[in-house]
């Protein structure tokens, strides 16, 4: 497994495919949770305004 402090791309996909395949005890949950807190803080101008945006993610449509 690649840690986070040494390649993040790396760390994210290894992350994705472990949620992916149910390995959750596998996941790196504390740096996870930070960089989604992250991701919601920077996009939350641009999920505020996008149309539907609660639908894409509540209901996996489009």
């Amino acid at each position: 497994m690649h840690g986070y402090d040494n390649d993040f791309f790396l760390w994210a996909q290894e992350q994705a495919e472990l949620l992916r395949t149910g390995k959750l005890a596998e996941v790196d949950r504390s740096n996870l949770a930070d960089e989604m807190d992250s991701l919601v803080a920077s996009n939350a101008n641009w999920a505020r305004d996008f149309p539907g945006f609660s639908n894409i993610f509540c209901n996996g449509s489009t």
